[in-house]
């Protein structure tokens, strides 16, 4: 056998292989007990998200005051209207290469 890194999953090929020609019974069960470690755990969030939905209200409403008050920080402004900072940049000068649903044209 070569010195190849194996991936996870042909890693579970190779395992089912060596079960199937596997005599001994008892090393079968052992061989077969590996099987769901070779398997990647579901992604789950590990907090719940503390931000609420942007919505085009919410938009009008950041850009009013970022114009009106242009001295306070996007820091500032995430804190007062509870959204994420990278949502409020978005908000300001739209995403990076891509137009935005609220009809801002990209940076």
């Amino acid at each position: 056998m070569k010195n190849t890194v194996l991936t996870i999953p042909q890693c579970r090929e190779r395992l089912v292989e060596i079960i199937q020609m596997c005599s001994d019974a008892a090393t079968r069960r052992r061989l077969r007990a590996l099987m769901p470690h070779l398997y990647r755990r579901p992604q789950h969030r590990r907090v719940r998200c503390e931000s609420i939905a942007v919505t085009p209200k919410i938009v009008r409403t950041v850009r009013a005051f970022a114009a009106a008050h242009p001295r306070v920080s996007q820091k500032q402004m995430c804190i007062k209207f509870e959204i994420n900072q990278a949502r409020v940049s978005e908000i300001l000068h739209g995403p990076r290469g891509v137009k935005t649903r609220w009809g801002r044209s990209p940076r």
